[in-house]
């Protein structure tokens, strides 16, 4: 038996059973390009997936890896219910790199204008790529629940956007309000967008390429679609709300979690 077989059969029995299915049936297509994964098990052993580790990293960053070895240990764990037998202990032994997180800096005024100002100059080319940005800063929302978003889940009388559970990264559904410029924006693209059951009917590719385009016509080229969602829960607390009321709204399972999102801007001059 070797690993590949492993994760053939992982990927046509568990993976379509997961959220991320599409993502992950990539990774895993990956994965059985390399040569360790052709090796017999019982000739596995932790220098072959260190190689296979430092190589890896020499192409990939750090979170990409470890999010590709997730897969693999996953893949590892359900072995035996799959009818395998494979060393688990072997793959949960490799050291895995530290991650250093990105430093984002704060969205400031003059480069929100200059974004939504080239947002509106490329609507011609996708009509939803400005509603989408001003949507992501007000709500905090992530980029696949926005574009899983159906007008069904939309509540304009009470201004809130029920956030299905099947489309959270943490498995979880929660409400977001929202105020009544999103509101006006809403109504505007329900009038403007052809008839769809969903509010942003374009694919991640479409906003990858849109985004792309629209950073380096705002002379932002680090600017990432998730910073958005930093720059929205950072001014969620600095609008007055608790810690509790914006991990209602975020999503986040645990305070440590949401800190990593929080960059204040202490505006109170220091008394002496």
């Amino acid at each position: 038996t070797c690993f590949a077989d492993v994760l053939k059969k992982y990927k046509a029995i568990i993976t379509p059973t997961k959220r991320g299915a599409e993502n992950e049936a990539i990774i895993i297509n990956r994965l059985l390009r390399e040569a360790w994964v052709d090796v017999p098990v019982s000739n596995l052993s932790l220098e072959l997936l260190s190689c296979f580790r430092d190589q890896r990293l020499s192409s990939v960053k750090s979170s990409t890896f470890k999010r590709e070895w997730a897969i693999v240990k996953a893949a590892a764990n359900a072995a035996e219910s799959l009818g395998f037998h494979v060393p688990v202990k072997l793959f949960k032994s490799l050291i895995l790199p530290k991650i250093f997180y990105r430093e984002i800096e704060r969205l400031l005024p003059s480069d929100e204008q200059k974004l939504l100002k080239e947002a509106q100059k490329i609507s011609s080319q996708n009509i939803y790529i400005l509603p989408l940005i001003k949507l992501a800063l007000a709500t905090g929302m992530r980029r696949g629940e926005i574009l899983s978003l159906h007008w069904k889940h939309i509540n304009f009388n009470d201004m809130f956007i029920d956030v299905k559970a099947i489309n959270t990264k943490s498995g979880y559904g929660r409400y977001v309000p929202f105020n009544s410029d999103i509101a006006l924006i809403l109504e505007d693209l329900r009038l403007l967008a052809p008839p769809n059951e969903r509010v942003f009917p374009i694919s991640a590719n479409s906003l990858r390429t849109s985004f792309e385009k629209l950073r380096r016509l705002a002379g932002m080229p680090q600017l990432r679609f998730h910073d958005l969602r930093h720059e929205a829960i950072s001014r969620q607390f600095e609008s007055g709300r608790s810690i509790p009321h914006v991990m209602a709204i975020s999503g986040h399972q645990t305070a440590s979690q949401l800190f990593r999102y929080i960059q204040l801007v202490d505006t109170d001059p220091v008394s002496m």
